[in-house]
């Protein structure tokens, strides 16, 4: 009876241990974003949105959104809004309530100004609202995986492009937007390019304090645009082939960057930018973290690292931490 009793409870520790695993392979977070009362926002594919508050890492419920959702990509307006792409359509924050915008499976109100291909099963996978009246998004169809990219003044949504392969758009300071292999600029309804990447799709985009534009490709390396002058860095600082998917810069001026990590083929490595040098950080005791598809910063200070599987770490300055997350916040 003994024996019974002794493997039932390991049979029961064991099943406990794999659906905290399987829980904590759900969980991949895939966006992030600081608000201006210093909530760190963190989107995930197939969990929905989570939110830090202090050391407190929680799943925060989103309106008319299962608690499955993904969350594409998010972005802060120049009012401090807070903008989300979702499997739902687009949903704002502005501290007092979430507004959704999305489309219907009709298609949105002024669906007679858009294509057919915008009417039914799209989502938007990158976004842009840098200013307050518009919003540029590119747009993904389900079936047919062909994107667009449509602008939103607000209340109604139109296609701009019909065939584009970007999935960022980041529009600047200076109103360029950064998508594709260039920056451009949108007059009377069209986009001009203002300069084009000599090699090289942008996978991400930041601009600095300075002003100075960041830009991640595909491979290999890193672009950075002062207005004026294109430089790239590649092998030459030490990239050795290595792609950038994820860029933000901390409050002390450090840019770190997610990169293809060259001690496991196919994730994700840490790397910064501090006084003119690029350091690739490839030991695990360095950053225990490989998988990063998000970094942002908190109110403190502080440095966080976010990837598959449940990856989170937290960098204070001087040493990086795991956050472990509860298999019972995995809903």
């Amino acid at each position: 009876m003994k024996r019974c009793l002794l493997l039932l409870i390991i049979l029961i520790n064991v099943g406990t241990a794999l659906n905290a695993q399987k829980n904590k392979e759900k969980l991949s977070f895939k966006c992030s974003m600081l608000d201006e009362n210093g909530t760190l926002w963190l989107g995930t594919n197939g969990a929905g949105l989570w939110k830090i508050q202090g050391s407190s890492v929680e799943p925060h419920s989103l309106i008319g959104h299962s608690p499955s959702s993904n969350i594409y990509s998010m972005t802060l307006d120049r009012q401090g809004h807070l903008w989300l792409t979702t499997d739902k359509g687009l949903m704002e924050f502005d501290y007092n309530q979430w507004k959704p915008r999305y489309w219907s499976a009709d298609g949105p109100a002024n669906a007679a100004k858009m294509s057919p291909v915008m009417q039914q099963n799209q989502h938007a996978i990158g976004i842009s609202v840098n200013h307050l009246d518009h919003a540029l998004l590119s747009v993904q169809d389900n079936s047919t995986k062909k994107r667009s990219l449509v602008y939103f003044d607000g209340s109604r949504y139109s296609e701009l492009a019909g065939n584009f392969e970007a999935d960022v758009v980041y529009e600047d300071l200076d109103a360029i937007t950064w998508m594709g292999n260039g920056g451009y600029k949108l007059e009377n309804g069209k986009f001009k390019s203002v300069i084009k990447l000599p090699m090289g799709l942008i996978t991400c985009a930041m601009q600095d304090e300075s002003g100075d534009v960041w830009l991640g490709i595909d491979g290999p390396g890193i672009y950075r645009y002062n207005g004026i002058e294109l430089k790239y860095y590649s092998n030459d600082h030490g990239f050795n082939d290595l792609r950038v998917t994820s860029i933000h810069q901390d409050k002390n001026g450090k840019i770190w960057m997610a990169t293809d990590n060259l001690k496991s083929d196919g994730d994700q490595g840490v790397s910064y930018f501090e006084a003119g040098l690029f350091h690739h950080l490839q030991d695990a005791v360095e950053c225990p973290i490989t998988s990063v598809n998000t970094i942002a910063s908190d109110k403190k200070g502080n440095v966080w690292f976010a990837g598959d599987n449940g990856s989170l770490v937290r960098f204070n300055g001087r040493g990086f931490a795991t956050i472990v997350i509860p298999a019972t916040s995995v809903q």
